[in-house]
C-alpha cells in the first residue's frame, strides 16, 4: 500500500517516546523514587542537545542581570534558571546513535539493577532483573529505527523570540508524533460530556477533527500568520475570498486553501464503529437527527443541577491525571545531559 511512497524516498522511524514507554512493562510501579531518573536516562541516552543553541539560552538567561550570572556556571544556570519549556523549544536535539545509545543504556540498566535501583525501603525499580533483561534484549532490536535519517534537520523555526533582550529561534520538532498525541489528548473535549446518544456524538466528533486540522493547517504557517479570522466554516472562508478579490485586489485568507472535493467511502468515527461491529453501516445514519432527544424516562440535567457522580456509573471511569502521563518522558536531567555540536544527525 505504500509502496509508492517508500520509493519516493519516505523514511519511516519508530517514535522515541513510545519506545521509551515500552520498558515501563518491566517497571514495578511509576511511583518508585528512581523511575524518573530511569526515564531521564534513556532520554539523555537517546538525544543529545545541540552545544550552540543551548549557549545562546544561556546568555539569554545571564542578560536578565549580568553581575549576577557572571560568576555562575553554565551547569547551574541550566539547573536553577532554564525552564523545560526553553529547552524544549529553543534548544534542538539530535540522535546519539545506535552504539552510544546501546552504551548508554546498558550501563543505566545494569546500574539500578544493584542497590542504586532501589529505594529507601529497598524495593527495587524492576519487577526481577530477569524482567528488564527481556525487555532490553527486544527493544535493542529498534535502536537503529529510532534514529533521525542522517543529514535530515528535524525542526523548523516557527519564529524569532526575545528574551532579556537576546533574539532566539523558536523551534518546532518535526520528530515523533506531538502532532497525534496532542489529537489523542484533545478528543475528549469534542465530546461535551461523558453521556450523549449516537448520531449527536457522530457529529461532535467530525466537527472537532475539522477544526483540529483547520488549526494544524495554520500552525503551519510561519508566524502565526496561518488564519486571521476564527471561523471554521470552509464554504463561508471561500465565498469570502472570492468576493474579495474583485472587490479589492486580494483575499482575506491568503493561505486558505479550500477543502478538494474527494469521493470516498471510507467510515469515519460511529460509522467504522457500527461496521465492526454489526458488519455494516448503513443502519448507522445522520438524518433525522434533529428528533434525536432524551426519551421521556431518560435523565436529563437541567441547568444549575449538580453534575452526576460519575462514581455512580460503571461504565463510566476515568483517570483525572491520564493526561499527564509522559509529559516529561524525553526529558533529561543535568546528569544526563549530552552537548553535540553537529545539527543533524550523522550516524545511523
Amino acid at each position: 500500500m505504500f509502496q509508492e511512497w517508500f520509493d519516493g524516498g519516505m523514511v519511516v522511524r519508530l517514535d522515541i517516546f513510545h519506545w521509551i514507554h515500552r520498558f515501563d512493562a518491566a517497571i514495578r510501579t511509576d511511583a518508585h523514587s528512581k523511575y524518573a531518573m530511569f526515564k531521564s536516562a534513556l532520554a539523555g541516552a537517546v538525544l543529545a542537545y545541540i552545544r550552540t543553541d543551548l549557549e545562546l539560552l544561556i546568555e539569554a538567561v545571564r542578560a536578565k542581570d549580568p553581575d549576577t550570572f557572571r560568576s555562575m556556571s553554565e551547569q547551574d544556570v541550566v539547573r536553577l534558571y532554564v525552564t523545560r519549556d526553553q529547552l524544549q523549544h529553543h534548544v534542538r536535539r539530535v540522535t546519539l546513535g545506535a552504539q552510544q545509545t546501546f552504551r548508554l543504556i546498558h550501563l543505566a540498566i545494569e546500574e539500578l539493577k544493584g542497590p542504586a535501583g532501589q529505594d529507601q525501603s529497598g524495593v527495587t525499580l524492576f519487577k526481577t532483573p530477569a524482567a528488564i533483561d527481556e525487555m532490553w534484549v527486544g527493544q535493542q532490536r529498534h535502536l537503529e529505527c529510532i534514529q533521525d535519517p542522517p543529514g535530515m534537520n528535524m525542526y523548523r523555526v516557527a519564529r524569532t523570540t526575545t528574551i532579556n533582550g537576546v533574539d532566539l529561534p523558536y523551534y518546532k520538532s518535526l520528530r515523533g508524533s506531538n502532532s497525534l498525541e496532542g489529537f489523542h489528548k484533545s478528543l475528549p473535549h469534542m465530546i461535551p460530556g461523558p453521556h450523549c446518544a449516537a448520531r449527536p456524538y457522530q457529529v461532535y466528533l467530525i466537527s472537532g477533527i475539522a477544526r483540529w486540522n483547520c488549526d494544524r493547517s495554520s500552525d503551519a504557517v510561519f508566524g502565526g500568520k496561518g488564519r486571521h479570522h476564527r471561523t471554521y466554516s470552509a464554504p463561508l472562508i471561500h465565498r469570502l475570498n472570492a468576493r474579495c478579490q474583485p472587490l479589492f485586489g486580494e483575499t482575506v485568507e491568503e493561505n486558505f486553501r479550500a477543502p478538494a472535493e474527494v469521493d470516498s467511502n471510507e467510515l469515519l468515527g460511529l460509522e467504522y464503529l457500527f461496521s465492526q461491529s454489526t458488519g455494516e453501516s448503513g443502519p448507522f445514519s445522520l438524518e433525522d437527527i434533529i428528533h434525536d432527544g432524551p426519551g421521556p424516562d431518560e435523565e436529563v440535567v437541567q441547568p444549575g443541577q449538580p453534575t452526576p457522580d460519575p462514581e455512580a456509573d460503571e461504565a463510566y471511569q476515568s483517570d483525572g491525571e491520564s493526561h499527564c502521563e509522559g509529559d516529561h518522558v524525553l526529558d533529561a536531567i543535568l546528569p544526563h545531559i549530552t552537548l553535540v555540536t553537529d545539527e543533524t544527525s550523522s550516524v545511523n
